[in-house]
């Protein structure tokens, strides 16, 4: 079996954050093993790569302690940290797995939230991407007077207004499932900051609809986002010039990044989190 070809590769980011990775892993043990689904191979392997930019080796250790679910195997690979997409590019080259897809530590998969959308992608014939929903925890410890985990797409998008949604926002990394061939062919653009998973995902999701339509949207929760982990930082505002001048971005898109890089002036995050939640909500239905 360990000389199979993985089906997917199951990517997880760290960065001295170990206590949030403890979290994924646990949650990724709870995935498997995996259903017996018609259609799917005989033997199913999964590859589990952590890439660690972390200043210690508590990453590898949680690796080596974890208890591999059947038919997975699982890698650890350091990497100086460069920054979050540089480590996804570095993943996309040593991931073998003919699908891929991207948790950061503290992300978690709900309960058969992987399963179902893997079989989607099976289903459909292996598109560039199919993407599921996500429930974003506005923090991962705290509650926000007001404002608890709300779901991106919101359950008000119509699969069939997709195209148009995506004009707009733009789904959770976590949420996805990209065919490796299509990943490796569109690296990140390390010169777009914060910003640089939105063409990727972009483009992704219009080659996916071009060819099996609004299908590649599967409107069930499959994870849980953590916002305050990895990839989830306030926009400082030594970043603002490069993202407004950004060409990954549209015109809507900076203008929200300009409303929150002028939340950063407020001393609490929850406005913040409670104007994403509204936006979500708002945008689902115009569209």
């Amino acid at each position: 079996m360990a000389d199979l070809q993985p089906l997917l590769s199951v990517v997880v980011l760290c960065r001295d954050n170990h206590h949030q990775l403890s979290d994924t892993l646990a949650a990724l043990h709870r995935a498997g093993p995996w259903p017996q689904v018609i259609g799917w191979p005989d033997v199913l392997e999964v590859e589990l790569l952590v890439v660690d930019g972390s200043s210690n080796t508590t990453a590898a250790s949680l690796l080596a302690a974890w208890q591999a679910p059947p038919g997975w195997r699982s890698r650890h690979q350091f990497l100086l940290p460069k920054g979050v997409y540089h480590a996804m590019n570095q993943a996309l080259q040593a991931a073998a797995g003919e699908a891929i897809v991207f948790m950061n530590a503290g992300d978690v998969y709900v309960p058969g939230g992987l399963h179902i959308l893997l079989r989607h992608w099976l289903e459909l014939a292996r598109p560039a991407v199919v993407v599921g929903q996500a429930w974003v925890d506005p923090l991962p410890s705290a509650s926000i007077p007001g404002c608890g985990p709300w779901l991106s797409p919101d359950p008000g998008l119509r699969p069939e207004r997709l195209a148009r949604w995506l004009a707009h926002m733009v789904p959770c990394h976590q949420a996805c499932l990209f065919a490796s061939s299509f990943a490796r062919s569109h690296p990140y653009d390390l010169q777009a900051g914060p910003t640089a998973d939105r063409p990727v995902m972009r483009a992704a999701l219009a080659e996916a609809i071009e060819v099996v339509g609004h299908a590649c949207y599967l409107p069930k929760v499959v994870c849980r986002h953590r916002l305050g982990g990895l990839s989830s930082g306030r926009i400082g505002w030594n970043q603002l010039p490069a993202l407004l001048l950004s060409r990954g971005l549209r015109k809507r898109e900076k203008w929200g990044v300009f409303i929150k890089g002028m939340m950063n002036i407020l001393p609490w995050v929850w406005p913040q989190r409670l104007l994403q939640r509204a936006r979500a909500w708002w945008i689902a239905r115009i569209c």
